[in-house]
């Protein structure tokens, strides 16, 4: 969501004019399987709201006001040190730009482990 605010919310240079023209749709699709995995704990939790909250501390759209209320927040959490500030987020290259036969030759070990179904 960070992403399109930035991208198409009007107060940072509009980086798709034709997207922005012609609008852009949001839907939140309801998944078929609940998110379950097994528990992680408080330091599990930790990192989400570090992770999540460091995207937005972060982006150019982020006020002042704004980062000294997720400064407050991940200190309150025991997330941050004093003088720490969030890390930058990860940004993944699109898949358009991903070298196909890399990632292939990269992930096909690791293949089965990514499948439910069992081949007999």
């Amino acid at each position: 969501l960070v992403s399109i605010f930035e991208g198409f919310g009007g107060v940072l240079p509009i980086t798709s004019p034709t997207a922005t023209k012609h609008g852009i749709e949001i839907f939140q699709i309801q998944t078929r399987n609940p998110h379950l995995h097994e528990e992680k704990g408080g330091d599990h939790l930790a990192r989400m709201l570090l992770s999540g909250l460091g995207t937005i501390y972060h982006s150019p759209l982020c006020e002042a006001e704004t980062k000294r209320t997720i400064i407050d927040e991940l200190l309150q959490q025991n997330t941050l040190k004093p003088d720490e500030e969030p890390p930058k987020p990860h940004i993944s290259s699109p898949l358009k730009k991903i070298n196909l036969p890399k990632f292939t030759k990269a992930i096909e070990g690791h293949l089965p482990s990514y499948s439910v179904l069992e081949e007999n």
